[in-house]
């Protein structure tokens, strides 16, 4: 199973769970050193693993996972309103995340830009540049796929999932099909084909769709499945790729295995986990 990080509620506390073998999930630790009140960003890059997180104030805060113990957390130097997220393509990680702009005044659309960084070493640029990208809804989802950084997003004024591609330089690609959703679509690779998933506005059902990067199939909707808030795609070390999301109709957490493009017909429920529906799982 992917390593799991989650904001439960209740508490600010961080949870965390370790990446574990075919079926299990490791059990569940409370990271008594760092505090949010919205998501958690986790990637993976080699051997490391690393985590960033808005704090219970604006202030981005981060760490890395060395011999099986979370270094003490830092500041990134970069503050948000909303959560940040992290990417890596290759042997490069990335953070990205919304911030306010105090040049501009509601409702201007450009009030809000998606700021891009890259960790060096052990510290992250000093400055973070802007995507152009000002239609974002919260955040965007970033996930490596045969060399190239994929990302998506929601657009705010029309609820359409778009994408943009990394090989160097981004290209903003825009809309895909015609997707809309109510929450951060997901995006991840199996290392054979890339998946996107979100919460369908018409209906709360998670949509899927997959594909090579370049030409995606047709929409899927998993209509044994309904959303609280965005689902999370990571791929286990096995190679398959897992589905966490929060129920609509209790609010539980439930995951499921995608084997050879074909979702596993029973849903597997967490007992010992829960997240607010809104802020959801981050999965690496």
């Amino acid at each position: 199973m992917p390593a799991m990080a989650w904001f439960e509620g209740g508490t600010n506390f961080i949870r965390w769970s370790a990446p574990g073998q075919a079926g299990q999930w490791p059990e569940v630790q409370v990271l008594g050193d760092r505090c949010t009140g919205r998501g958690v960003a986790l990637a993976r890059n080699g051997d490391h693993t690393y985590m960033a997180w808005k704090g219970v104030e604006r202030n981005i805060w981060w760490s890395r996972l060395r011999d099986g113990s979370w270094s003490p957390r830092e500041s990134t130097g970069f503050r948000t309103l909303t959560f940040p997220v992290l990417g890596r393509l290759g042997d490069r990680t990335f953070l990205a995340f919304r911030r306010e702009e105090r040049n501009f005044r509601p409702p201007s659309h450009q009030q809000y830009t998606i700021r891009w960084a890259e960790l060096h070493g052990d510290r992250w640029e000093t400055e973070s540049r802007d995507l152009g990208l000002h239609f974002v809804d919260e955040n965007v989802s970033l996930a490596e796929h045969d060399g190239r950084l994929h990302m998506v997003w929601r657009r705010t004024f029309d609820s359409r999932v778009c994408h943009a591609v990394f090989d160097g330089t981004w290209t903003i690609e825009g809309p895909v099909g015609n997707w809309r959703t109510s929450a951060v679509p997901a995006v991840a690779s199996d290392g054979v084909h890339l998946h996107f998933a979100w919460r369908r506005v018409e209906d709360d059902h998670i949509g899927w769709v997959a594909g090579t990067g370049d030409h995606l199939g047709d929409e899927v909707v998993l209509s044994d499945r309904r959303a609280a808030g965005g689902p999370a795609l990571g791929r286990s070390a096995d190679g398959e790729l897992v589905m966490v999301w929060c129920d609509a109709a209790d609010g539980g957490l439930r995951w499921a295995r995608c084997r050879e493009l074909c979702w596993e017909s029973r849903q597997h429920a967490f007992a010992d986990r829960h997240a607010d529906a809104w802020h959801g799982v981050s999965l690496a």
